[in-house]
């Protein structure tokens, strides 16, 4: 008798860490806890905007503008859901319809202002596919294509962007101060290399990183038509950025040719995502208008012009976000 229950006890004791993880499962599906979420990302994208963009320069952007251009900046914002959803359609192993894409675009657009660059439209494709049967390491595979599809679309044109900016002798691009900053960057990432307290590290990195890229990759070579359809959405994504700047420059009486916008997005958001701050916050605002100060275009206006492409293609769509990801909590997409 006593072996029996010491033997119950056992179980009990063993049933405990399932009954814990049931609990837990319960407690993150629960309405409470995507309430909370959901105010604690709201919260964290209202005090980003109030850090980076004072009241002042808010008001005095939308003062000295032309509302109607920053009216159709924004629409033409929109269109970057479209051109993001088109990776995950060609890549992800299950069958997507556009709808249920672009809707986890704009739900991304949401996670994205509490995440470093990038990073929250990755985990949302990562736990929409896990949730739709895939296994962790295609869904990996499917968001490494996506990496490399937008890697080499924006290589692609921003080698078009500069072409059309050098044979159109009216488009002051700086390629000569742009190849030196290019080249001091190179020559310390050398540097830093041939050191042998990084060199071990970076070379297992990279060892590690062509290990896990290398069937990917593959894959990729095997299907060129996929790959070429994911860029084709870069494409559209980076364009009505482009465009979505311009028009925010144009409110402010200022032109830019639509090559030179290209090229300003291309390398502004490039090199602000490399400081890892939840949505490039502070960093993607400095890196455009430096690059747009370093094409021409006056200091103030380069400001002013930033802070309203910010507000219409990143914190202005935030709420809309928030309603997407409320869809697919709904819908149980993720």
């Amino acid at each position: 008798m006593s072996d029996e229950s010491t033997l119950g006890k056992h179980d009990q004791s063993q049933a405990d860490p399932k009954d814990h993880n049931a609990e837990l499962k319960k407690f993150l599906q629960s309405k409470w806890f995507r309430v909370g979420f959901t105010v604690i990302i709201a919260a964290a994208a209202i005090y980003a905007f109030s850090r980076e963009i004072s009241t002042q320069e808010l008001e005095g952007a939308f003062t000295n503008s032309n509302l109607w251009w920053v009216l159709a900046a924004a629409i033409v914002g929109t269109f970057t859901w479209i051109g993001a959803a088109i990776p995950l359609m060609a890549f992800c192993p299950v069958k997507v319809g556009w709808k249920d894409a672009t809707l986890i675009q704009i739900a991304s657009t949401f996670i994205d202002v509490a995440a470093p660059a990038g990073m929250g439209s990755v985990a949302v494709h990562l736990r929409y596919m896990v949730k739709r049967g895939v296994s962790g390491a295609s869904a990996t595979a499917a968001l490494l294509l996506i990496e490399v599809s937008q890697f080499v679309g924006s290589i692609l044109l921003l080698i078009v962007s500069v072409l059309f900016t050098r044979m159109d002798p009216h488009i002051q691009f700086p390629l000569q101060n742009s190849m030196i900053v290019l080249a001091v960057i190179v020559i310390v990432a050398i540097v830093i290399a041939l050191l042998p307290k990084f060199r071990k590290p970076l070379l297992a990195k990279f060892k590690e990183w062509w290990e896990g890229m290398r069937p990917t990759l593959a894959w990729a070579w095997r299907h060129p038509k996929a790959q070429w359809t994911a860029i084709g959405g870069v494409v559209i994504q980076s364009a009505a950025s482009a465009i979505a700047l311009q028009l925010c420059l144009l409110a402010l009486g200022h032109e830019i040719p639509f090559p030179l916008a290209l090229s300003v997005y291309i390398i502004a958001s490039t090199v602000g995502s490399m400081v890892p701050t939840p949505g490039g916050i502070g960093s993607a605002e400095a890196a455009y208008t430096a690059a747009l100060v370093l094409v021409g275009v006056p200091a103030g206006v380069a400001l002013s012009a930033v802070i309203l492409f910010r507000v219409v293609t990143f914190y202005g769509q935030v709420p809309i976000g928030w309603i997407g990801w409320q869809r697919l909590n709904k819908r149980e997409m993720i």
